[in-house]
């Protein structure tokens, strides 16, 4: 019996972190964004699902990051800030409704009909940075200096990304 628990609890852990947020363009259950702010200078943005981890999307926003300096030809970035884009989202189910009732020999007795609506909530968490780009490695910054090449490998490897 507590093999079989076991299991059922493995088999459900597996299933809820199958349905994680994974990295693709912003849609229905979450995904990456950019927008241009200068030559030089992106917003880039991550948000996850109910079923995401906080370090999933910081993680996956700064992948983005370093994927969007690539594609503009820039070999390096800084983070120059970064905002929290989380929230809770809430929403009501539909309704269950049951009914409970016998039959006797002198007919059908229906009981009680009871109809519950439920409101349900999940916490997304989302993300963003607003990212620097240079094109060679910059001398006397003061904020930390990311190499996009090797952020794009860590996070790809890690994930196991292709």
């Amino acid at each position: 019996m507590r093999m079989m628990t076991y299991l059922m609890i493995t088999a459900l852990l597996v299933l809820a972190a199958g349905c994680a947020t994974p990295y693709k363009v912003s849609g229905y259950s979450g995904g990456y964004t950019h927008r241009r702010l200068a030559e030089d200078a992106f917003a880039v943005s991550f948000n996850g699902n109910g079923f995401t981890s906080e370090k999933r999307v910081k993680d996956f926003c700064l992948l983005r990051c370093a994927e969007v300096a690539l594609e503009y030809k820039f070999d390096y970035f800084t983070i120059e800030s970064n905002s929290d884009e989380g929230g809770v989202d809430t929403w009501q189910t539909g309704s269950t409704s049951y009914t409970t009732g016998s039959i006797s020999p002198y007919g059908t007795y229906y009981g009680t009909t009871i109809t519950t609506p439920h409101t349900m909530s999940a916490y997304k968490p989302g993300w963003t940075y607003v990212i620097r780009c240079f094109e060679s490695l910059p001398s006397g910054h003061y904020a930390k200096v990311f190499d996009a090449a090797d952020v794009k490998q860590e996070i790809r490897q890690e994930y196991r990304l292709k």
